[in-house]
């Protein structure tokens, strides 16, 4: 799960999912143990179930979105241990901007090959590329068989 490269796309679509998901389970758990209760209680039911139940919820979310923030670094060709730098106050917003909005390696680096499109898989040499014929009739080049 850890090796690899990922890229910005698939690190927001997995990080805001993650995220969501834990969020939604941890308050309809605690709704539900709050409606449970009658009366005034149920908002202090709701409190303390939200205190209660987040690090069985907030702590594997939070793992498994660092695995996935490993991946990510090494898109930028950086090592997994630069997760470190959002546990930092300053420096997590920072890291945060990184993993989220800055391009990865084009190229291979040492953690493999750069990701091109929903695989991995080397960018091709332009030399073997076959070109498009374009012209009369055909405005977007050849119809593939």
């Amino acid at each position: 799960m850890i090796s690899g490269r990922m890229g910005r796309q698939r690190w927001w679509l997995i990080t805001v999912a993650l995220w969501s998901v834990a969020t939604v389970l941890l308050l309809s758990v605690a709704a539900l143990l709050a409606l449970s209760e009658s009366g005034n209680e149920s908002v202090l039911v709701f409190i303390i179930a939200l205190i209660v139940l987040a690090p069985f919820v907030l702590v594997p979310a939070y793992v498994v979105w660092l695995l996935i923030n490993i991946r990510r670094w090494h898109d930028l060709g950086q090592s997994g241990w630069w997760n470190l730098v959002l546990v930092i106050p300053g420096g997590a917003l920072v890291g945060l901007l990184v993993l989220g909005f800055v391009a990865g390696h084009e190229g291979t680096n040492s953690f493999g090959p750069p990701i091109v499109g929903r695989r991995t898989s080397p960018v091709p040499d332009r030399s073997r590329v076959m070109p498009i014929r374009q012209g009369k009739g055909r405005p977007f080049g050849r119809a593939l068989r």
